[in-house]
């Protein structure tokens, strides 16, 4: 061969490696650029999903999840914190709604478990926790959306209403 023949293909090698270098960042900063999130309030720059390996510890853990997992109309709000109950099945994960304890109906009261905040559950204002169950995957439950836990007497309770142990309730779930 020439050395122009050379020449050429080591050119068209370069050329070849550089449009490969190209697609690869333009991919890689695609990835770290935020993306809209199919679940709309639910997913931030650079957070990470809990993990199937970490769902033993995650009954009595309170997240942020977004309304449209809850059946939620989104005009009301964004999210709303959800304590997970029952950590079983990874893609039926058991929460309890939460609502502020304020906008709770006096008749209804019974039914919700109503916790004020402090420091180890990091919530902002006393939230009463539904007795009716609702169910998501693990998917959705975000690290970066973690507040905190509560107490495992008051899990107890909680679970307690939604069984049907307490005058909230007829008939319930059963636990794991």
């Amino acid at each position: 061969m020439s050395s122009y023949g050379e020449s050429f293909l080591e050119r068209m090698e370069k050329k070849s490696l550089q449009k490969k270098r190209k697609r690869q960042q333009s991919v890689h900063r695609k990835r770290r650029m935020r993306r809209a999130s199919p679940v709309e309030g639910t997913v931030h720059r650079r957070s990470r999903c809990v993990g199937p390996e970490d769902l033993h510890a995650l009954p009595g853990k309170i997240f942020m999840v977004g309304n449209v997992l809850l059946d939620i109309p989104k005009e009301k709000s964004r999210r709303h914190p959800c304590v997970v109950m029952d950590a079983s099945d990874p893609l039926n994960i058991m929460v309890s709604k939460g609502t502020a304890a304020s906008n709770v109906d006096p008749r209804y009261r019974a039914a919700y478990e109503v916790v004020e905040p402090d420091a180890e559950n990091r919530l902002k204002t006393p939230t009463a926790f539904s007795s009716s169950p609702r169910f998501v995957s693990y998917r959705f439950l975000f690290l970066n959306d973690l507040l905190g836990s509560l107490p495992p007497g008051r899990l107890r309770e909680l679970k307690g209403k939604v069984r049907g142990e307490g005058p909230s309730r007829q008939g319930g779930f059963a636990f794991a």
